[in-house]
């Protein structure tokens, strides 16, 4: 990778999602309110991107009427399986969850398939897995209210899994929580993304909300249905630490990658302050990501992004 200066992409770049295709990244973010959503990125480095279009370019795919400018499209996830796109996000003005797919990720993209009710809350992404017979699972992993209790108090969720099924784009099965958050009495665990390493399925979440007090934790767990443990370390990145003069703040809802040849990465987004504004929205930043006794940190261990 060569160097990288961070933010790698400055502005309204809020919630990336990042996957590799053999030499080739792609990273998609969050577009709220506006026409076309989910911006594609490209990059053969990490550090040098381009944009190459929207995910949803069509009213067919994306609603936004009487959309806030802060309502629409949260937090897409972008990921590549068997020579197929997919992007899963949630349209919190329009039916919710929802996935598209394509053949390349410069579209052209299918039409919605919704979850609707099926999938409550925000924050979806997939997992794709295969046993040692060689069958293939495709796992959805989302945010939701309490289920068992009801929500308690603002933000008291969780993150789930279920199935689904790639034929009908139908989830299948039982639906099961997962994780609850690395603290106690955690407040909106979010951004959810599983992966599989080493026999171990890892999943990192954000938490803390999304301002000061944003951070990024890991669990892991030998089933993809749990039982999962946090990483002692937790959280493995955040800022929140280091006080209201610290220049890069809200920092967290991270996605991880590999470039093929044993390194590891992280995006995640953070802001920018100006004499105490964030005028620039929240940005793209990518940090080195290290394995220490089968736990993934960001710069050595270190719970800080680059500046």
């Amino acid at each position: 990778m060569h160097y990288a200066n961070n933010p790698i992409l400055p502005g309204f770049r809020p919630d990336p999602s990042i996957c590799r295709v053999g030499d080739d990244y792609y990273l998609v973010t969050s577009s709220f309110a506006y026409f076309p959503g989910v911006p594609v990125y490209h990059s053969k480095d990490l550090a040098n991107w381009e944009q190459i279009g929207h995910v949803l370019t069509r009213e067919s795919q994306l609603h936004l009427e009487n959309a806030g400018h802060s309502r629409g499209i949260y937090a897409p996830t972008l990921r590549y399986f068997q020579g197929r796109y997919y992007m899963i996000t949630t349209n919190v003005s329009h039916r919710d969850n929802f996935i598209v797919t394509a053949e390349s990720p410069e579209g052209p993209w299918s039409d919605p398939y919704y979850l609707d009710e099926d999938a409550p809350g925000i924050d979806p992404s997939l997992f794709f897995d295969e046993d040692e017979d060689g069958t293939v699972h495709c796992y959805y992993v989302g945010t939701r209210p309490n289920q068992k209790h009801g929500v308690r108090y603002n933000g008291d969720w969780e993150i789930w899994v279920q199935e689904l099924d790639l034929k009908t784009m139908e989830l299948i099965g039982e639906s099961k929580k997962i994780w609850k958050g690395a603290m106690h009495h955690v407040i909106w665990p979010e951004g959810p993304h599983l992966y599989k390493k080493d026999g171990y399925y890892y999943l990192m979440n954000a938490e803390g909300g999304t301002g000061p007090n944003h951070s990024m934790t890991i669990s892991r767990s030998r089933s993809v249905w749990g039982p999962y443990e946090g990483n002692p370390n937790n959280p493995i990145l955040t800022h929140r630490h280091l006080g209201n003069d610290y220049p890069i703040t809200a920092v967290g809802h991270g996605d991880l990658v590999d470039d093929g040849h044993g390194n590891w990465y992280v995006v995640m987004l953070g802001s920018r302050k100006c004499e105490g504004y964030v005028n620039t929205g929240r940005d793209t930043f990518l940090a080195k990501v290290t394995w220490e006794d089968g736990w993934p940190g960001c710069e050595s261990g270190s719970r800080y992004a680059g500046v």
